[in-house]
């Protein structure tokens, strides 16, 4: 008996209204912001996707007494050699305002094929603002100096009950985005299976099945650094 494979959704392409990019929509979804190569998008019953975001970060040793008048004090302070700690570090922010809680790492694959600083895959689950949410993205940290750099991160979420079936679509679209078609090279379709399939029932060849049981491996290791 052959596995499910679920019909590939049919895509209206959109371009980012400052000429930076496109990606195409699916059914049911909305572009709700495109600019600077990056995209927000939100979908049915709550999932949504955050691609090419970016924020400021400091490394997390730096002495924010030493900062100069006009500084944001709420840049997130993070490990500029390592993405998992620095996606940790960067949460933690949203969880001392009282917008994220509970969140787990459910898988962790490093990405060293992707061109840019140090990057990870990584499969969790958050509540935000009350709603509970499965989620899997890529991130990376990029250092500019020893003292900051910047943070990058791609994610899609969907709510616990519906991340299963949304989870086609969602990687159709990020695959579709012009900044994947030139980075990605292939690669999200098996990243998604290894590390987004997590809790889906999928059929696993025995290599990956290996890189399952890895990636399950470093999310508990990370799991016991993040306080809920």
């Amino acid at each position: 008996m052959k596995n499910y494979q679920a019909p590939a959704p049919k895509l209206t392409t959109q371009k980012f209204p400052d000429g930076s990019g496109q990606i195409g929509v699916a059914p049911g979804w909305k572009l709700d912001d495109g600019g600077a190569g990056a995209a927000l998008l939100s979908g049915p019953g709550g999932a949504a996707m955050q691609l090419g975001q970016y924020r400021f970060v400091f490394a997390h040793n730096y002495d924010q007494r030493t900062l100069t008048p006009g500084v944001n004090p709420e840049v997130p302070r993070v490990h500029l050699d390592d993405p998992v700690l620095a996606m940790i570090e960067a949460t933690a922010l949203l969880q001392k305002a009282g917008l994220l809680s509970k969140l787990k790492l459910k898988g962790v694959e490093p990405a060293p094929w992707f061109p840019l600083g140090r990057s990870a895959l990584m499969r969790y689950s958050f509540v935000y603002q009350g709603k509970p949410l499965e989620a899997f993205g890529l991130f990376t940290v990029v250092a500019t100096d020893a003292l900051s750099g910047s943070y990058f991160y791609s994610v899609v979420m969907a709510p616990p009950e519906s991340y299963v079936k949304r989870l086609p679509e969602m990687k159709a679209m990020w695959g579709s985005w012009s900044i994947s078609q030139t980075l990605l090279q292939g690669r999200l379709d098996n990243a998604a299976k290894i590390i987004g399939e997590i809790d889906v029932p999928s059929h696993l060849d025995d290599f990956q099945q290996k890189q399952r049981l890895e990636a399950l491996k470093a999310a508990r290791k990370f799991q016991a650094l993040i306080r809920n």
